[in-house]
């Protein structure tokens, strides 16, 4: 048996199928702009080599440093063994948002987050 739609009675609109065409348009292109400047900015970074900066005409245009972050989640997934050793417990306060919530809707509304999403 299907699960009912819990957003089947939420207030719709008809959009201009114009604005919303332009909108997929805007994101596709969005996406071929976004992967073609990846796809350069590897060019540099390889082009870089072991450099740390990189020049054109002189000026320093790009840097390509080690940071203080690291890639723990992959370190734990290649090492399991290894790392099992450096595990810590560790205790902290989490805000509760739900008890908030039911205490205090009337504020708790005020900083409803939303999120625009396309229908599939």
């Amino acid at each position: 048996m299907p699960v009912p739609d819990k957003w089947a009675d939420e207030p719709v609109v008809d959009l201009d199928p114009n604005l919303k065409a332009q909108y997929d348009f805007c994101i596709a292109e969005a996406k071929k702009w976004t992967d073609q400047a990846n796809r350069l900015k590897d060019q540099i970074i390889n082009q870089m080599g072991t450099a740390t900066a990189a020049l054109v005409g002189g000026q320093k245009v790009a840097t390509y440093r080690p940071t203080s972050g690291y890639a723990e989640a992959s370190l734990r997934r290649d090492y399991p063994e290894l790392t099992q050793h450096f595990m810590r417990d560790q205790i902290r306060s989490v805000f509760d948002m739900d008890l908030f919530v039911k205490m205090h809707p009337d504020i708790a509304s005020k900083y409803q987050t939303f999120q625009f999403r396309l229908a599939e």
